[in-house]
């Protein structure tokens, strides 16, 4: 890999000393060059005429307060008045174009035209020196060559013949090359080191915090919207604007800058109902009555520290103002568009925007990442040429590559997707590729771990326990991602309203299905007032009307099924009655000690534990949802080993529990889910809801059952007389149906296609042939017979399911306990999971 050979600041510095001015654009540059001559003499237009670098954001806040623009009406026209100027030289030329030729767009040239800006001072400027050298005029706008004198030497960039760069360095995170730049510094000098990383991307606050960590200087710039106590004071406005309900966790990232303890359990408590933060509440209650600098003084008095903000509430004139939407709203505006310098720091490692930079004066620089991110932006205006523009862009790539001895540290994939190298690649290597790990490279992984940062630890020895059994909440975590699994353990949404609100339907149906009688006699609107006064701490006051629509519903499917079922104690020993409060025990007269409802198991052997919501009879579990209803199919699907990873979010809950139950009954297992929640609109308004999907466990084999009357039944009711499949089944007759499926083996018995194109379909519609007759409707009859058959695999487990089940919670406990003593992978999709923010690669 090459590219054409770039003069480093040194040898342009050669190259120079004999003129008595140099003019370059690029100010980094410019100090660069000075440093190897005897007398400073390389300037930018810009420093020549001694320019106000914040002279836009002056114009800004004068344009703002002398028009009725609002700010991002201002802030738009603005920048492109400047845009337009910068690169034609011409303050009006805006104007030329009919969409910019407005009053407002006179308005603010007006207002430019009677101010020093540095555009006007360069057009103005009058070089005096004798001998004028130029470096790298191709970044020079229209404006900038305006302070060009008719004579002078432009100095070449480039030197003939081709220089190689090196290859790629590549890592598995972002963390690991943060980490091996710290471990390279540790062997030099911070002074003679220069980083190029993009800000705003994942490597910048790593690359920062190592740093840190390690007490390492580096020359940085941070700006006030990168300021801690700036963003919490506007955050802490916003939340006290807010009309409704405050918890706990929306003031979260608040409280904690503010260094306010409030326990976690209390998230979605309501604020006002915590007897703690009494200072902060009322700062809060307090804000839509303030101005700015009360809320400043408040705000100082809570955090007993100076901050940035009166100075950016000054710049803006906004202290005397009132405290209101629209004003944070501009302050967050102008924030974003203008850097508000809060700190700066000129010593050590040098960070260098790779947009920004064409060269680092570094002996080692290191170039993190270099992928799209590394584009520099091409304005679509059309004032700008932009394929001039992107060969100048190219031009300085090429150029900043070369800078020092390079390092190139990026990362091959992130998310299991590949990362694509930077756009300027494609124009210096002739070939194709969508990866770094299709050009010269070598993987890498940083030597050694952090040390000795952060939280103090101390090692134990200790074994972890193993994991005996798992829930079948947790299995379905682990198949999704190891990491979530291991997340899930460690992060607990029990207090959360949805699952508040599911507990609660849960509570009643226990209740209800242990006392029948008394339960069939209690008025609706009861249960319903002490449901929402259940709710009512965790819910915002906007959703309460939809939440008691939902409990009246919820409750109506749930007594309506109840009702019709035949209630009864049973003798379940090999389940155990949990400990859980319900608060329709505590209200209503009865209990819950039998051992039908809430029924827990844990069966080490088989690897399983679960809690049946209601056991109907001995051979028949049922599973309350609030969630949406799946047919059976879905159901199996969702559930089976054999085909759950298709399925985005698998459910082996009636597998898993039927396998435990199968033990301890005889016959056919019946599994229901009542999704009482399902179809809300259809029951709001008056018409049928379909709330109950349930599914069947043979004790035999498919391939056995198969040939069984049960199946030749299904296969010919519920359709008419006349209908292919019927007739030729009830032509050809149970005894020689029998006879041919007991003798062999369903090839593909979840798969209609695959079933269709197999060896047995065409033996068994020969034989259906044979024995009935060479018709048209014996040929479409077998292929629906045959898509019938797999139907009913679909919609039913077999003995051999579950077998299988106990051999994948088997082999899932033993990568379980695998991952305990090493590390639990993500090997998914993060953005597909929940808990996202948890999920790290």
């Amino acid at each position: 890999m090459e590219t054409e050979k770039a003069f480093n600041p040194k040898e342009l510095a050669e190259k120079v000393s004999k003129y008595k001015l140099v003019l370059t654009v690029e100010a980094s540059l410019a100090d660069a060059v000075n440093s190897y001559l005897d007398d400073e003499k390389v300037f930018t237009p810009m420093q020549l005429v001694d320019a106000d670098q914040d002279f836009r954001k002056k114009i800004f806040l004068e344009t703002v307060e002398e028009t009725d623009l609002t700010w991002k009406q201002a802030s738009y026209l603005l920048e492109n008045i400047l845009s337009c100027w910068k690169h034609t030289g011409e303050l009006e030329e805006l104007l030329d174009r009919p969409e910019f030729d407005t009053e407002e767009v006179r308005e603010i040239i007006e207002i430019l035209r009677d101010t020093k800006t540095p555009y006007h001072q360069i057009e103005d400027y009058k070089l005096e020196a004798e001998t004028v050298a130029v470096l790298k005029e191709y970044q020079f706008t229209e404006i900038d060559r305006k302070i060009l004198p008719d004579e002078y030497d432009s100095i070449e960039s480039f030197t003939e013949g081709n220089r190689e760069f090196g290859e790629f360095k590549v890592f598995g995170s972002a963390s690991e090359i943060a980490q091996s730049i710290k471990e390279n510094l540790q062997e030099l000098k911070p002074e003679n080191v220069g980083i190029a990383v993009k800000p705003g991307t994942k490597y910048e606050p790593l690359i920062k915090s190592v740093l840190e960590a390690e007490d390492i200087p580096f020359q940085r710039r941070s700006h006030a919207q990168e300021d801690e106590d700036v963003r919490t004071f506007l955050s802490l406005l916003s939340t006290g604007l807010t009309k409704g309900t405050v918890r706990v966790q929306d003031v979260r990232p608040i409280i904690h800058q503010l260094d306010i303890r409030i326990p976690a359990r209390y998230n979605n408590r309501k604020l006002d109902d915590l007897s703690e933060a009494e200072d902060f509440k009322d700062l809060l209650n307090a804000v839509q009555y303030l101005d700015f600098k009360d809320a400043v003084e408040r705000y100082h008095e809570l955090t007993e520290r100076e901050t940035k903000v009166p100075k950016v509430l000054e710049e803006l004139e906004l202290m005397d103002e009132q405290v209101s939407q629209e004003n944070l709203n501009s302050i967050r505006y102008y924030l974003d568009s203008f850097e508000v310098e809060a700190e700066e720091r000129n010593e050590g490692v040098l960070l260098a925007d790779p947009t920004k930079v064409s060269q680092i004066n570094r002996e080692i620089v290191f170039h993190v990442g270099m992928d799209t991110d590394w584009m520099r932006e091409v304005e679509d205006k059309d004032w700008i040429e932009k394929e001039e523009q992107e060969q100048k862009n190219l031009k300085d790539f090429k150029s900043l590559i070369q800078s020092g001895k390079s390092y190139f540290l990026v990362q091959d994939q992130e998310l299991n997707e590949e990362i694509m190298p930077c756009f300027y690649f494609n124009e210096l290597i002739d070939e194709e590729f969508s990866s770094f790990s299709e050009l010269p490279h070598t993987k890498v992984q940083a030597e050694k771990s952090p040390e000795k940062h952060g939280f103090e630890t101390q090692n134990y020895s200790t074994d972890s326990e193993k994991i005996e059994a798992i829930s079948q909440s947790g299995l379905n975590s682990f198949v999704q991602s190891p990491r979530l699994y291991f997340m899930d353990q460690l992060v607990s949404d029990a207090d959360q309203e949805k699952f508040r609100k599911g507990n609660l339907f849960h509570m009643y149906a226990e209740y209800h299905a242990s006392n029948p009688e008394i339960a069939k006699d209690i008025e609706q609107d009861e249960i319903v007032s002490l449901m929402m006064e259940e709710i009512d701490e965790f819910a915002d006051e906007l959703d309460l009307e939809d939440l008691e629509t939902e409990f009246r519903i919820g409750l109506e499917n749930i007594r309506s099924y109840l009702k019709n079922q035949d209630l009864k104690e049973l003798e379940l020993d090999e389940y155990t009655e949990t400990e859980d409060e319900n608060i329709f025990v505590k209200e209503f007269p009865g209990g819950n000690d039998g051992l039908e409802t809430e029924a827990y198991f844990k069966d080490k052997e088989l690897g399983a534990k679960g809690k049946v919501d209601l056991i109907l009879d001995k051979n028949h579990l049922v599973d309350f949802k609030s969630g949406r209803k799946y047919t059976v199919q879905k159901v199996l699907k969702k559930s089976h080993p054999e085909l759950y990873e298709g399925e985005k979010f698998p459910d082996f809950q009636p597998l898993l529990y039927i396998t435990f139950h199968r033990q301890h009954v005889e016959g056919k297992i019946h599994f229901t889910f009542l999704h009482f929640l399902n179809e809300l609109g259809n029951s709001v308004n008056g018409e049928d809801a379909q709330t109950k999907t349930t599914i069947t466990y043979h004790p035999e084999n498919f391939q056995e059952k198969k040939a069984s009357m049960e199946v030749f039944e299904y296969m010919i009711r519920d359709v008419a007389k006349s209908n292919d499949r019927r007739k030729t089944l009830e032509k050809l007759g149970y005894q020689q149906y029998s006879n041919f499926m007991e003798g062999r083996n369903l090839p593909e018995p979840f798969n209609k296609d695959k079933l269709l194109k197999s060896e047995f379909a065409a033996e068994f519609e020969e034989f259906a042939k044979q024995e009935v007759g060479d018709y048209k409707y014996v040929e479409k009859g077998v292929k629906k017979a045959l898509k019938k058959l797999v139907d009913f695999r679909m919609e039913n487990y077999f003995k051999e399911d579950a077998d299988q089940m106990e051999d994948f919670v088997q082999e899932k406990l033993e990568e379980i306990n695998e991952y305990m003593d090493s590390r639990f992978p993500v090997d998914a999709n993060p953005d597909e999971l929940h808990d996202r923010d948890l999920i790290l690669k």
